[in-house]
């Protein structure tokens, strides 16, 4: 599991530029439609 975890630590740094934003951007915008949610529901 060591070494499976080095490696796909290294292959997302390559692949940083597309797969992860792409997960950081969702999270983000999912993060603020919830809080646009709860601030707009009172």
């Amino acid at each position: 599991m060591a070494q499976h975890s080095q490696t796909t630590a290294a292959s997302g740094f390559a692949a940083w530029s597309k797969g992860r934003k792409i997960y950081l951007a969702v999270g983000i915008l999912a993060c603020l439609a919830g809080v646009l949610m709860m601030v707009f529901s009172r």
